[in-house]
């Protein structure tokens, strides 16, 4: 699927000088938002190994830290305003078969930077508090283009519908 540029405003990290904790991509409605600090877009998550990507609607989390400040609190008020925003936009649910989020995945023990700080710990955290409608790829199987291709589809056909809807 190509996405118009006008509308549509694509940004990734892989950190700021170092590597980031969770390296991401996310795809922005305009309209919507321009920063991935601030309301609702289509991300790609990627563990902090490398080894799964997970697909996602995604609330920014700065706007809580912002306005509460960095705090295992905040997490909660995150995961409170998603379980909300799930409850009223279940409807344009993409139906891709949903899995659960593990960005940090503590099982993983051949991990070569197995330190976290606290603070990308917290960051880690916010994303899967605030991501819903997941879907996971192990990227360590393969899986054919069209997958991903059919997926991201369906989730942007998802996300058009969010958008313009009033609630």
């Amino acid at each position: 699927s190509l996405i118009d540029a006008k509308q549509y405003k694509v940004q990734a990290s892989v950190g700021q000088g170092n590597l980031a904790g969770i390296p991401w991509l996310c795809i922005m409605d305009r309209s919507v938002t321009e920063t991935t600090k601030r309301d609702y877009y289509i991300a790609y998550l990627f563990s902090r190994n490398a080894q799964k990507v997970y697909l996602s609607i995604a609330i920014g989390a700065d706007q809580f830290f912002d306005m509460f400040g960095e705090t295992e609190t905040t997490l909660l008020k995150i995961q409170n305003s998603k379980d909300i925003f799930l409850k009223n936009f279940q409807t344009y649910n993409p139906d891709v078969g949903f899995s659960p989020i593990d960005l940090f995945d503590a099982n993983d023990t051949n991990f070569i930077r197995s330190k976290f700080t606290k603070q990308t710990m917290l960051r880690l955290r916010s994303y899967e508090a605030g991501s819903f409608f997941t879907k996971a790829y192990d990227l360590t199987e393969e899986t054919t283009e069209d997958v991903y291709v059919e997926d991201f589809n369906k989730y942007l056909n998802t996300y058009q519908k969010i958008v313009c809807d009033p609630r």
